[in-house]
């Protein structure tokens, strides 16, 4: 059974993330948590420009709800037929 926290998250990774696909043709995970206000991005400058190490450590979501964050975006990903891409983040 799905607890309303977890329809709720899934529900705001859905809307943000049909709306980066519209918007630019893909999705990433950066950009998702940016839209959904869980990292900003000074902070992902900050980490493309090594001034913040670990980017999990700049996320405002505990590793566990990061987890279920991804698991949620692979879950969008894959009802919506999209293939995956390795992007390299050059400083």
């Amino acid at each position: 059974m799905i607890s309303n926290e977890s329809r709720t998250v899934r529900g705001k990774i859905y809307k943000n993330a049909s709306a980066e696909l519209r918007d630019k043709g893909y999705i990433s995970p950066i950009n998702v948590l940016v839209q959904m206000d869980r990292l900003t991005v000074k902070q992902v400058e900050g980490w493309r420009f090594k001034r913040i190490n670990y980017l999990e450590g700049a996320i405002n979501l505990n590793l566990a709800k990061l987890k279920h964050f991804l698991q949620g975006f692979k879950k969008y990903a894959k009802e919506h037929h999209l293939k995956p891409s390795v992007t390299v983040y050059k400083s």
